[in-house]
């Protein structure tokens, strides 16, 4: 997919987010379910009739702009839209009702979620009824003679021995073939066998496909992006060894526009042409498919020169974790930082990106990529576009990803309290893995920089999911 069409049709998806000349006041509040009051992480709130929106992070939370008069829309996969004229109130709470004519069964398998109607893996799903009409101790001896394919035995006859459990037979000679329970998302979670409601067991590789599709509520079909569309919003991090010297620190191809002392004395942004490539389509077992190498402006491959340039500072911020409190610490400066991008194909473009503050908290963040769309023979440099507002005044797209902060591996149980990072950092995991399949690319943005990366498939983020092309 190009930079055009991508932008085209993954827009609603993303929630892009434009201007409006009217004026705007400042709501927040919590997107709650009505079920059981738990928080609806990745909620939507729009402004109906316009492309202005956002999403709520991870404890449910969200903030955006409003004119009274103007109606919210607050939506989530599964639950009944809920509709809240605005008439200047500064906090909209909303419970949402889960909906009676739901999705098809979604299957989470890996870090995604596919539709049971859609599985080409063999799939068995038991309820807690079908489970405990054994009593038992024991998960193996509640599955025993329930899923075909799975077998289960005991190799010993000491009371409160385990059961053992195979799927479609011992897989390796030398490695383990005990299978991988992920509870609650959680991989390797316990559990107590009692408490299980539902158990699914995916008997085939095939179960851990990234690139699922399923249906949302408007009826439109869904995925996650891949590396190569994540990466046609921003470029990819620069690994140490490809780290250019400037004047003794380290030059990052991707922004960088934090150059405060108290948190940065090494990083700065490379502001000389560099030539950019990215893959767009995910290939074999999910990496990245570098089939056509030397395409330079293809659906496969991306490949043209770029340059960025620091703009002028916007703010400083203090975020600083370790008490007591040190003013001279923790002290971040955000500058806005421009680039041209993929000059030399159909797909060349001006960007914005920055770390911008909701209302008046310096801790309640999003990030905002704009891009402006440039002809292919244009001359503009990125000279012309850094800090110029009459170029970014109109013509421009424009996504804001909320600061929905992550769940580290060691968490248990998520909950709002335990959240890593939220209010400064934001990420948006692709389908995509990295070299090896133990890594997954993601877009990622803090206090520092923003750029593309890889992180543990352990590692649990908000999904944002882009639409899939008619």
């Amino acid at each position: 997919m190009n930079l055009k069409s991508f932008l085209r049709t993954q827009l609603p998806a993303f929630l892009l987010l434009a201007g409006s000349a009217h004026a705007q006041t400042a709501v927040q509040g919590t997107v709650l379910s009505a079920e059981d009051k738990s928080p609806l992480p990745g909620a939507t709130v729009v402004v109906e009739g316009t492309t202005r929106g956002t999403s709520a992070g991870a404890d449910g939370r969200y903030a955006l702009e409003a004119v009274p008069g103007e109606v919210l829309v607050f939506s989530f996969v599964g639950f009944e839209d809920r509709k809240v004229t605005y008439s200047n109130q500064t906090t909209i709470d909303v419970e949402l009702e889960p909906q009676s004519n739901s999705l098809d069964e979604v299957v989470v398998m890996g870090y995604s979620s596919q539709r049971k109607t859609e599985l080409s893996s063999a799939v068995v799903s038991l309820d807690g009824e079908q489970l405990t009409d054994v009593t038992s101790p024991d998960i193996g001896n509640m599955l025993q003679g329930k899923a075909a394919g799975v077998l289960v035995y005991n190799t010993s006859g000491q009371p409160g021995s385990q059961a053992t459990i195979r799927i479609r037979g011992t897989g390796s000679i030398t490695a383990a073939s005990d299978p991988l329970y992920v509870v609650d998302g959680i991989i390797g979670g316990t559990f107590n066998p009692n408490d299980v409601e539902t158990l699914t067991v995916l008997k085939d590789a095939g179960a851990t496909a990234a690139d699922a599709v399923f249906t949302g509520p408007d009826g439109k079909k869904y995925r996650l992006p891949t590396a190569g569309e994540l990466n046609l919003l921003l470029p990819m991090y620069t690994e140490p060894g490809d780290q250019p010297d400037i004047d003794g620190k380290k030059g990052q191809y991707c922004p960088w526009w934090n150059d405060n002392a108290s948190t940065n004395t090494s990083l700065v942004t490379v502001e000389t042409p560099f030539t950019e490539t990215i893959y767009l389509k995910n290939g074999e077992d999910n990496l990245p498919d570098k089939s056509h190498p030397d395409d330079t402006d293809s659906e496969y491959t991306l490949k043209g020169q770029s340059q960025m340039k620091l703009g002028v500072l916007s703010e400083t911020v203090h975020y600083y974790t370790t008490e007591p409190d040190d003013p001279q610490k923790g002290n971040y400066n955000i500058h806005p930082v421009y680039a041209v991008r993929f000059k030399g194909t159909s797909q060349y473009a001006a960007y914005r990106w920055e770390s911008c503050r909701i209302a008046d908290d310096p801790l309640e963040r999003y990030f905002s990529i704009k891009i402006k769309a440039l002809p292919a023979d244009s001359e503009l440099t990125v000279d012309d576009v850094a800090d110029n507002v009459s170029f970014w005044r109109d013509g421009f797209i424009e996504f804001k990803f909320p600061a929905s902060g992550y769940y580290a591996p060691e968490i248990g149980q998520p909950t709002p309290e335990n959240i890593t990072y939220r209010g400064v950092n934001g990420y948006c995991r692709s389908s995509s893995l990295w070299t090896g399949g133990s890594h997954v690319y993601d877009l990622r943005f803090s206090l520092n920089n923003a750029h593309m990366d890889h992180s543990a498939l352990d590692n649990k983020y908000s999904l944002r999911l882009v639409k899939v092309s008619e």
